[in-house]
């Protein structure tokens, strides 16, 4: 008699030096819950800001002063919305472009025309 093996579980927060670097997004399959609302417009925010500063993902890492945990292979994933970024991380963006952490949180807040911002940003409202 056999046993049936159980497929291993996905890990939803990958971790590295015993710090969260960001949470799996997983794709649903059939009627899944989601604990929380996720902003559907934060990857896109994070790829502007970094596309719009002229950086590459290395110097961004860098720029977000985050060279100590994270490789540039989480920006990536971050942009792409295979990785939703803890709190710490959005901070960073969020001064690198100087705007409020809201404009990243918020879907219906655009970012500023121009990033980074001479002062402290709160962001557009979006026009539906």
């Amino acid at each position: 008699m056999s046993v049936a093996k159980r497929k291993p579980r996905r890990l939803l927060a990958t971790k590295r030096g015993g710090r969260i670097l960001g949470t799996y997004i997983p794709k649903s399959k059939g009627r899944a819950k989601q604990k929380r609302r996720r902003p559907t417009r934060l990857a896109g925010k994070l790829s502007e800001i970094r596309a719009r500063l002229g950086l590459s993902q290395g110097e961004m890492v860098r720029r977000l002063g985050l060279e100590d945990e994270l490789e540039r292979d989480y920006i990536s994933k971050y942009e792409r919305g295979v990785l939703e970024p803890p709190l710490h991380v959005l901070c960073a963006y969020a001064d690198a472009a100087n705007v409020f952490l809201d404009v990243l949180a918020r879907d219906y807040l655009d970012l500023p025309a121009n990033l980074p911002s001479a002062k402290k940003h709160e962001g557009v409202k979006r026009r539906r």
